[in-house]
């Protein structure tokens, strides 16, 4: 399962540089309304890849713990 939540959270990564990056452009081309835009969507992409980098973080940390009796270790 962590796995599974890497992968989307590498892809949702890599989607919001892209519309952070496009962005970027329409900045310096001076066309704020679609740059506005891009900055949304980039956001939706980094919300997407923290909850997902977050659910791996959790599913690792249950391993964990079942491996250690002082989940701490």
């Amino acid at each position: 399962m962590a796995h599974e939540h890497h992968k989307e959270a590498a892809y949702h990564f890599g989607e919001a540089a892209k519309h952070h990056q496009k962005a970027q452009q329409l900045h310096e081309a001076g066309d704020h309304e679609q740059e506005a835009h891009e900055a949304y969507q980039a956001y939706g992409h980094h919300s997407l890849a923290d909850e997902h980098a977050h659910a791996a973080a959790k599913h690792h940390a249950e391993g964990h713990d079942k491996e250690h009796s002082d989940p701490i270790a």
